[in-house]
Order: C-alpha cells, then sequence, then structure tokens
C-alpha cells in the first residue's frame, strides 16, 4: 500500500500519461508510465518514512496457538505486560524473525522466499507472466500488497508461467533450505483443482495439487515440498528455475503472497502471520507460543492528509526531474545540434520542482516534524 496513488502524483505536477507516453520513449504505455511513476511513490514513501521516524518496530512479540488456527493477526493481545495498544491490521511493513516454540536464538526459522512473501505476486503489470499460454493480468482483489495475479484459462491444457523464461527470466533458487511453498488462491469456479509444477534447469518438475470447494474465496495452500509434491527431481541437487500453474475446468484464479518458507510466512500489510503444517497433521495445539519481530507503519491503513500531500510532492519532484531530463535532451542536445542556435526558454519546470519541494517540507512540517522548542525556564 502506499501513501498516494499515480493520479496525485499525475495531479500535483500537472502531467497526464499521454504526454509522458508522448516524450519518454521508455514508457510508451499507461502501464509504463504507472510504473514508473509508483516507483518513484516509493522513493518518497520510504524518504518520509525515514525523515518522520514512522516505522514502529515490535521485537519478539508473543502469540499463543490456539489449537484450531493456522493464521494469527499480529498485535499485543497475547503479551501477559502490554500496557501499550497498537494496530498492526493493514499497517504491517514486513516480518523479519520468527522464532517457533521459544524466544532461544536456537529456534528462530529462516526468513522465506522472497522476504516479502511476494514471488511474482506483487505488481501493477503482469509482465513476468508473459510465457503463460493462460491470458495473464492483474488484479486490486488481493490478500497482499496492492495487487494479485490474474490467470484466465480458455481450457484446460493451458497454464501460467513465472517468470517469463522465454526473455530468459529464472528464479534459479536453491529452495532445498525450505520445507514449504505457500500462497493464497481463489477461483471463479467451484471444486477447481489447481496442479502446481516446480521446474528445474533441465525442464523436469515435481507437482501437487490441491482442490478449490468454494468460488470467489480466498483459500492458503501449503505445500510440504517433500511429501506432498510428486516428482523424481531433488532439491538438494537442483535449482528451482520456473513454476506452473494448471487447473482442472475453465476458469480464472487469482493468485496471490507466494513464497517458500521455513514454516512461516506473512501477509503484509494485513497484519498476519501463518504457521505451516502437514494437511495430515493438526494445527500447533493449544498454548503453544511463537514470537514474531516485525515493523509497522500507522499511517498505512489510513493516510493523513497532509503524509497523502507530502508523498505525492515528493514523487513529483521526482517525475520533473525525469520529464526534465527529457526536454534537456530534445531541446539543448538534439535541437541545438541541429540548428547551432542555443535556446534560452524560462524553465518552467524548475520553478514547479521548487514549488513542489515547499509544499512537501510544509505538508511534513503540519504533521509535527521539523519543530523544536527550547527548554522553558520556571
Amino acid at each position: 500500500m502506499s501513501y498516494c496513488d499515480v493520479d496525485d502524483v499525475l495531479h500535483a505536477t500537472g502531467f497526464d500519461r499521454d504526454r509522458i507516453q508522448k516524450l519518454s520513449p521508455t514508457t510508451p504505455t499507461a502501464a509504463s508510465v504507472n510504473t514508473l511513476v509508483q516507483e518513484f511513490i516509493d522513493d518518497a514513501q520510504t524518504e518520509i518514512r525515514e525523515r518522520l521516524r514512522i516505522n514502529s518496530t515490535i521485537n519478539k512479540e508473543l502469540h499463543l496457538c490456539t489449537g484450531e488456527d493456522d493464521v494469527f493477526e499480529l498485535g499485543p493481545e497475547d503479551q501477559p505486560e502490554s500496557f501499550t495498544e497498537y494496530t498492526v491490521t493493514n499497517n504491517l511493513v514486513e516480518c523479519f524473525n520468527l522464532y517457533l516454540g521459544g524466544d532461544c536464538p536456537n529456534l528462530k526459522r529462516l526468513r522465506p522466499y522472497p522476504t516479502n512473501c511476494e514471488l511474482g505476486t506483487e505488481s501493477s503489470s503482469a509482465a513476468g507472466w508473459a510465457d503463460s499460454t493462460a491470458a495473464d493480468g492483474v488484479s486490486t482483489t488481493r490478500k497482499a500488497g496492492s495487487y494479485s495475479v490474474s490467470i484466465q484459462y480458455g481450457a484446460v491444457i493451458q497454464y501460467g508461467r513465472y517468470p517469463a523464461i522465454a526473455s530468459d527470466e529464472w528464479i534459479d533458487e536453491e529452495i532445498d533450505t525450505f520445507q514449504f511453498m505457500a500462497f493464497y488462491v481463489r477461483s471463479s469456479v467451484v471444486n477447481t483443482t489447481i496442479t502446481v509444477r516446480l521446474y528445474n534447469s533441465a525442464g523436469s518438475y515435481n507437482y501437487a495439487s490441491y482442490t478449490i470447494v468454494k468460488k470467489n474465496h480466498w483459500y492458503l495452500v501449503m505445500l510440504d515440498l517433500d511429501d506432498d509434491f510428486t516428482g523424481t527431481v531433488d532439491w538438494e541437487d537442483d535449482h528451482l528455475m520456473y513454476i506452473d500453474f494448471y487447473v482442472d475446468k475453465i476458469c480464472t484464479i487469482l493468485l496471490d503472497n507466494m513464497n517458500f518458507n521455513d514454516l512461516w510466512m506473512f501477509t503484509a500489510p494485513a497484519g498476519e502471520v501463518a504457521l505451516m503444517r502437514r494437511s495430515s497433521e493438526d494445527s500447533h495445539e493449544s498454548g503453544y507460543p511463537f514470537y514474531v519481530s516485525y515493523s509497522f507503519d500507522p499511517y498505512l491503513a489510513s493516510v493523513p492528509r497532509n503524509i497523502k500531500k507530502a508523498c505525492a510532492c515528493l514523487a513529483g519532484v521526482d517525475l520533473i526531474d525525469f520529464m526534465r531530463g527529457i526536454r534537456s535532451e530534445d531541446v539543448e542536445f538534439d535541437a541545438q545540434a541541429e540548428s547551432g542556435v542555443s535556446v534560452f526558454s524560462k524553465d518552467h519546470l524548475t520553478v514547479q520542482r521548487e514549488c513542489l519541494l515547499k509544499k512537501y517540507e510544509e505538508a511534513l512540517n503540519a504533521t509535527g516534524f521539523g519543530y523544536e522548542f527550547g527548554p522553558i525556564d520556571a
């Protein structure tokens, strides 16, 4: 989730997608413009967090299993001596450690791969799924992040593939260090069986299946890499190179939060942690402890107006710098090289850039940042 969206940045700068597409050969489509501006937003959001010290870090927060649940909400509810209240739901940034069974260092589990638990499932475009024979796209109906992957199957022989190996994109990861593959999935059709294939560099694969009973309902799929998959690939000797998803009936599925893990994963910004188990096993017994270290941003679920404005203005500065580079190349390099005449036009973009920077500082100061008070004498 972001403090602002692409349209907020375009509104702040006065640019529109068509203008950027026409001027920039590197952003020929509206989707590529969105991707570019989103990168500026992400950078602006990171700077704002650092300057305001927004992110709150919680170390080794205690949670107790219920004997029934696999997914747990983060927060202080299980802390026996918690004197503070904070809301992690829809505000989680990342989890960076989990201790299963206690808080001793030897009980710390490996971080998932990738560390944000979003393998190919968090992008504003489906470029990474371009080799799919099924129709690929993205959806804002999601469990994690801002997007999920949408795969539309017109026939059962079609597949969704990640990444785009025809463009020499590969996962190329040693997954033998992990025990589980996990992801959230939902289908437009009831009783859909989804089959996952994990391929090595030679094109050999191991496969596992899972049946989605209800339509339009998110299911957390937890697949043990040793027990649930069938095949001859030994991941101790081979790296995972790419993944295919097959279904047994015509439908559309959404995939999100895909990862490989060491008995745990998290869902951000939802604020949830899931503990893995084999399909033949029960959930962890009631009272079984685990500890989570994570960071959350209290502004994610509800962004104050000034923070939204500050983010749009700072991202707008980067967008203006990008457009100034195009203008310099077009006017100062190409045009002057051809005519031999210097162009001494007033750079309105520079003025606009300084104006946005001023608005950015004002918006941050309005949140209380930047003010220092001297001591008051008695």
